[in-house]
C-alpha cells in the first residue's frame, strides 16, 4: 500500500505516523510513505502518474485542523462477512464469476465476494471475453482466437459470441 502525507511545516508528523504504524492492513502487505511539506510537490507527483492508495492532508483550513483521506475510486471493494478489502484495479488480472460469486484474481492472491460480473462491464481497461470472465488488458500475455493467456500463465476462454469483438480489441492494442 502506498501513502502520501502532506503536512504543513508547522505540523507535527508524529500523530500521523502513530496512526499509520498502528493500522496494520495485513502482516504481508508493506506500507510505503511519501511525505510532502510542499503542496505543489505532492500535486506534481500525482500529475506525473504517481498513484497513492491513501492521501493524508494534514493542514490548517480556516480554523480547522484535520485529516482528509483519499477515496478508493480506483479500487474494487471485496466484502466478506465483516472484512472489507480494497484492491486496486491495476493489481487485478481478471474477474471470474461462478453462480453468484465473483473471484478476483490478482498478481499475488485470489479473493471472493458476492456479486454479478455484469456490474463490472464499465471498468476501464477490462473487457468481457466470456459470460464468466472480465480480463485486465494490461496482463494479457498471449492471444489466440479461442483463449487468452494471462501473465500468470492461466488460459481464459473466449466465448464464440465475443470472438470477433475480442479479436478487434486485441489487434488494436499497442
Amino acid at each position: 500500500m502506498k501513502l502520501a502525507v502532506y503536512k504543513e511545516k508547522s505540523k507535527n508528523f508524529s500523530d500521523i505516523e502513530f496512526l499509520i504504524n498502528n493500522c496494520q492492513i495485513s502482516e504481508y502487505e508493506k506500507i510505503y510513505i511519501d511525505s510532502f511539506d510542499n503542496g505543489e510537490a505532492l500535486i506534481s507527483n500525482i500529475k506525473s502518474g504517481e498513484y497513492y492508495d491513501i492521501v493524508f492532508l494534514y493542514c490548517t483550513y480556516g480554523y480547522d485542523n484535520g485529516y482528509i483521506i483519499g477515496n478508493k475510486k480506483h479500487c474494487f471493494k471485496v466484502k466478506n462477512n465483516c472484512d472489507i478489502k480494497f484492491i486496486p484495479y491495476s493489481d487485478i488480472l481478471y474477474f471470474m464469476s461462478t453462480s453468484r460469486k465473483i473471484s478476483v484474481v490478482t498478481k499475488n492472491s485470489n479473493y471472493e465476494c458476492y456479486g454479478k460480473i455484469n456490474e463490472l462491464n464499465n471498468v476501464i481497461g477490462f473487457i468481457k471475453v466470456h459470460k464468466s470472465f472480465l480480463i485486465n488488458l494490461n496482463y494479457v500475455k498471449e492471444y489466440n482466437y479461442k483463449s487468452i493467456k494471462m501473465l500468470n500463465n492461466e488460459y481464459i476462454p473466449i466465448s464464440q459470441s465475443l470472438r470477433t469483438k475480442v479479436k478487434t480489441i486485441m489487434e488494436n492494442l499497442e
